[in-house]
């Protein structure tokens, strides 16, 4: 399949993740760091989410995906039936800022990410599991989230010319911040308008930086 955008650092490709993901070599990938819809009616693509990735994930590779609090016993039950569930992190809510979930009359402070792993998890540095971002405009996605969050996560848990996928790139902050970090990213969004915003953000010049992080 011919990619939509392709650089040295970024390919993103237009499509049904479901679609391209066996395109993808087996093993080959080193980070999945991605943000699907999670409305009820979109909670069955973390199931297969995980199905899909599962045989591209290298030994020991992680998993990452921010998803909604209401739904997490299910997306856990699902997702664990084809990796091994590994931890809960998240990002923090910027200042003054708090989600309602009417039925349970919880207010939210924090958006879920989950951690998932292919067998034992090859993490070798400390690293902290709720993370503060910047509050943001969104104006490239209605649910944009922080460069913050994907920058600290991509370099805490990869090393320069990994490779990472994204299979719900909405507007390429996952392919923004690794092309930043000089880290190599797959991005596959179903939506063209958003393949655009996200082809546009990733031929922009960007500062190539190993950033650290303590």
């Amino acid at each position: 399949m011919k990619p939509y955008y392709q650089d040295e650092w970024v390919t993103i490709y237009h499509g049904d993740c479901r679609e391209i993901l066996p395109l993808i070599p087996d093993k080959s990938i080193d980070l999945v760091l991605t943000d699907p819809p999670y409305k009820r009616e979109y909670l069955y693509l973390f199931g297969e989410l995980a199905r899909y990735a599962m045989p591209l994930m290298k030994n020991g590779s992680l998993l990452l995906t921010l998803t909604g609090h209401f739904a997490l016993d299910q997306i856990i039950k699902d997702m664990t039936s084809y990796l091994d569930f590994y931890w809960i992190g998240g990002r923090l809510n910027s200042l003054g800022t708090v989600a309602r979930y009417h039925p349970r009359q919880m207010m939210m402070g924090w958006k879920p990410c989950l951690w998932f792993s292919r067998g034992v998890a090859n993490q070798h540095s400390y690293v902290f599991d709720t993370i503060s971002g910047k509050r943001i405009d969104r104006i490239n996605h209605e649910w944009e989230q922080p460069l913050e969050l994907f920058e600290y996560y991509i370099n805490k848990l990869t090393e320069t010319n990994d490779l990472i996928l994204d299979p719900f790139l909405g507007s390429g902050t996952t392919a923004y911040c690794a092309k930043k970090l000089n880290r190599k990213c797959i991005g596959i969004e179903i939506e063209e308008r958003y393949c655009e915003i996200a082809a546009k953000r990733c031929s922009q010049s960007v500062m190539k930086l190993e950033v650290k992080y303590d």
